[in-house]
């Protein structure tokens, strides 16, 4: 995507073009050094502990990146408003037992009562409220997460240190 913001600018401001691609290359970086770390992270976790529930599957490409077994979510689908039913909160607590998953992840920009509920229920811990998940947004200005690069980095240390 970065590629692809550079590229736009270039078209749209032809003059800047050495500025854009030396921005582009020095994020880039930042990016890859970002993605190594990360990686390195999760990789020391044990392979039997690499399994997340979010609030809602956000976390696709991270979890597809990093190698960590997508169990299930809080909220079934990608509006904020759905709830689960009775039936499949008892199924994602038995998915969340039977796999022996460690937490529940809550993020930030969601309430945490269900994530709370789920975790107490499977006999997880759970990361909600203040220190969960960016997962749909950015923290305010100020917070670990108010960059992608951040954001990234907080979520990464959040999920291994509940993990571990």
């Amino acid at each position: 995507m970065c590629r692809n913001i550079e590229q736009a600018l270039i078209k749209a401001d032809p003059d800047h073009k050495a500025d854009y691609h030396a921005n582009f290359t020095a994020y880039a970086d930042r990016l890859d050094a970002l993605d190594k770390e990360i990686e390195r992270k999760i990789n020391s976790l044990p392979r039997e502990n690499r399994k997340l529930v979010t609030n809602h599957d956000a976390f696709g490409y991270y979890i597809g990146r990093y190698h960590l077994t997508y169990v299930g979510a809080v909220i079934p689908d990608f509006s904020d408003q759905a709830e689960l039913s009775g039936r499949q909160i008892d199924s994602l607590v038995q998915k969340i037992k039977a796999q022996k998953v460690k937490a529940v992840f809550g993020e930030s920009s969601l309430p945490p009562k269900t994530a709370k509920a789920i975790a107490r229920q499977a006999g997880a811990n759970v990361v909600a409220g203040d220190g969960s998940l960016y997962g749909d947004s950015l923290g305010p200005k100020g917070s670990a997460g108010d960059t992608y690069l951040k954001s990234e980095r907080f979520n990464t240390k959040t999920i291994v240190d509940a993990l571990k």
